[in-house]
C-alpha cells in the first residue's frame, strides 16, 4: 500500500539548498516520547536523487519517493518475520533494466536475530513491488552487523560480517530473467567462503575487483585488508 505524508520543504535561495522532512507511515501512532514500541529509522540509502530505501527497527523495508508537490510516497515492500529489528542494509540498484523509471533493485537486509534477507524490487518507481523475498540464517543472534553488495560481482554475490572481522561470501542461484517474477520465487543460497581479518575488528565497508580477484575491506580501526577470491 502507498501512503502520502505531508513534507516540509524549505528553499534557501542564497545557498541553493532544498531540505525535506518526513515521518514514517506509522510514526503518527507515537506522538509523544519514544518508547520500546516506537518505530524509527535504522538504515537508509538513496538510489536516485528523489528515491530511497528505508529500513526500520520494526523490521520494515520501505521504498520512499520524494514528490515535486512536497510530499513523500511510501510503499512497504517487506516485513521481517516477528518484526525483528533491521540492523544493516545495502542496495544494489539497476540490475538488467535500463529504462529510467523501471526498477530491478536488490536490497540486502540483516536483522538482530542473525538472519539475512534479500528483497528483489521490481516494477517501476511509481509502483514498486517486492518481486522476491528470501531469508536464511547467516550468523548467530546479534552477530550480523553488516551486509554488502559489490557492484563488480553483481547481484549473485553478497557479503555479511560479524563484530570480530569475520566476512562471509554468499552466492545466490541465478534467478529468472523476467522482471515480472512472482513473490513466491526463491533462490538457492550457498556459502562460498569465509575470510577472517587478522585485526579482529568490525568490517565497515567492502568492495571487490573481479579483474584482480580480490575483496577489499576496511574496518573500524582504519585497517584495510585484502582477501583473495581465487
Amino acid at each position: 500500500s502507498e501512503i502520502l505524508l505531508d513534507t516540509v520543504g524549505v528553499l534557501n535561495s542564497q545557498d541553493k539548498v532544498e531540505s525535506f522532512s518526513a515521518r514514517l507511515p506509522n510514526s503518527t501512532q507515537h506522538t509523544g516520547l519514544m518508547d520500546s514500541k516506537s518505530e524509527y529509522v535504522r538504515c537508509l540509502q538513496f538510489t536516485q536523487e528523489d528515491t530511497m530505501y528505508v529500513a526500520t527497527n520494526h523490521g520494515c523495508l520501505y521504498h520512499a519517493r520524494l514528490l515535486s508537490s512536497g510530499k513523500v510516497c511510501w510503499t512497504e515492500l517487506a516485513r521481517i518475520p516477528e518484526e525483528g529489528p533491521i540492523i544493516t542494509m545495502d542496495v544494489l540498484p539497476g540490475g538488467k533494466v535500463r529504462e529510467s523509471c523501471a526498477l530491478d533493485d536488490w536490497v540486502a537486509l540483516g536483522d538482530g536475530k542473525g538472519n539475512m534477507t534479500i528483497v528483489r524490487v521490481i516494477g517501476d518507481m511509481y509502483n514498486p513491488l517486492a518481486g522476491s523475498n528470501q531469508s536464511w540464517k547467516a550468523s548467530p543472534e546479534r552477530q550480523l552487523l553488516g551486509t554488502f553488495w559489490c557492484k563488480s560481482l553483481g547481484y549473485r554475490f553478497v557479503c555479511s560480517c560479524n563484530p570480530r572481522g569475520l566476512l562471509k561470501l554468499w552466492r545466490l542461484s541465478d534467478p529468472s530473467d523476467s522482471a515480472a517474477s512472482s513473490s513466491s520465487e526463491t533462490y538457492d543460497i550457498s556459502l562460498l567462503a569465509e575470510f577472517s581479518s587478522c585485526f579482529g575488528m568490525r568490517i565497515m565497508c567492502v568492495d571487490a575487483s573481479a579483474e584482480d580477484e580480490v575483496l577489499v575491506c576496511g574496518d573500524s580501526r582504519g585497517n584495510i585488508t585484502l582477501f583473495p577470491l581465487s
